[in-house]
């Protein structure tokens, strides 16, 4: 059995202001697999290696959005009680994309920043992907797939969070 080399990747928060908001990213570990024969997807060899090499970052408020389309502009916001993000933080935080991006003219593209950056004195990729594994929320939005590389440490691994309505 080949033994696999670990590579250290370190990181931090950009911005003093979110140190108590954010936590460190914490390794993912399946839930328990309570199918009736022990046999289900958690089970499953390749289900646990997957999870092996990843870690979870999580995010220190809820949110679900409304989107409202008005002829000559549209508006988003958070929805209460379902949201814990002050209104006004919302929308300094919020980035939405052009509507030329978009998927359609009803599914808009937005950014919300991570503070977090991830460095390696080796060459990496960091992967950003919703956790299938993980409680899943019934929030409106999705975080949309990327992948960042940093060769031998010349760059800081930085990403945003982006969230496509569904």
């Amino acid at each position: 059995m080949l033994q696999k080399n670990k590579i250290k990747i370190g990181w931090c928060l950009d911005a003093h202001e979110h140190l108590l908001a954010y936590d460190e990213p914490k390794k993912l570990i399946p839930l328990k697999d309570n199918s009736i024969n022990k046999k289900g997807y958690l089970s499953c060899p390749a289900v646990r290696a997957y999870c092996e090499d990843t870690y979870v970052v999580t995010s220190p408020f809820s949110l679900k959005i409304h989107f409202e389309d008005y002829k000559d502009r549209f508006e988003i916001k958070p929805v209460y009680p379902f949201s814990s993000i002050d209104e006004n933080k919302f929308k300094e935080f919020i980035t939405v994309e052009h509507p030329s991006t978009w998927r359609n003219s009803n599914t808009l593209t937005m950014q919300i920043p991570s503070p977090y950056v991830f460095f390696s004195d080796e060459d990496v990729s960091i992967e950003q992907s919703h956790s299938l594994l993980l409680s899943q929320s019934k929030m409106n939005w999705r975080v949309i797939p990327g992948k960042l590389t940093s060769t031998h440490g010349k760059d800081h691994l930085t990403g945003h969070l982006s969230g496509i309505f569904l």
